[in-house]
């Protein structure tokens, strides 16, 4: 394997294991062959809690607080949030603190764990890096999500992620 394929591999490592479904991933060139056991998640546990505010357009908001220490940053959330109905919630918005960004055009976002189907969500549009990402709902299904997000500090030097879950209904 060449130098820049054992560095992708090891860059995205982190990403894979962090939001894929339990699987296993082989990689081979002519040979050898590598394999990878990739674990998921275990499901949410407890009833979910309510969005920390519901605005007038319907939009339901999860803060996110960092905190930095050395080159570690931890992210706090409520760790499994519940979106009622349509009627009342057809958008979820992460909004970060002051210092930090969501820049989509560098893999920043929120992310389904076990992408597949036709999720019943529609993220925001590649754009400038902001403190703020949403996913517009689209169907109610009453399943339990895992999702990550991930985000950066504005000089682009420090990767964040979270790997919380929501109740869709």
């Amino acid at each position: 394997m060449n130098a820049f394929r054992a560095s992708a591999l090891l860059v995205l490592l982190p990403f894979v294991a962090a939001c894929s479904p339990p699987r296993m991933v082989t990689t081979s060139e002519a040979s050898p062959t590598y394999t990878l056991k990739i674990v998921a998640k275990p499901d949410p546990s407890g009833d979910p809690m309510p969005c920390d505010d519901i605005l007038p357009n319907k939009t339901c908001v999860v803060n996110v607080s960092v905190t930095v220490s050395g080159d570690t940053c931890t992210a706090t959330l409520k760790e499994y949030i519940k979106l009622n109905a349509l009627t009342d919630v057809n958008r979820i918005e992460w909004r970060l603190p002051t210092g930090f960004s969501f820049c989509s055009r560098g893999g920043d976002g929120a992310f389904l764990d076990k992408p597949g189907g036709t999720p019943p969500f529609d993220p925001d549009p590649h754009g400038p890096c902001k403190q703020d990402y949403a996913w517009k709902r689209n169907a109610l299904d009453n399943l339990n999500y895992g999702y990550f997000l991930r985000f950066r500090d504005n000089a682009g030097t420090l990767i964040c992620q979270k790997d919380p879950f929501f109740k869709n209904g």
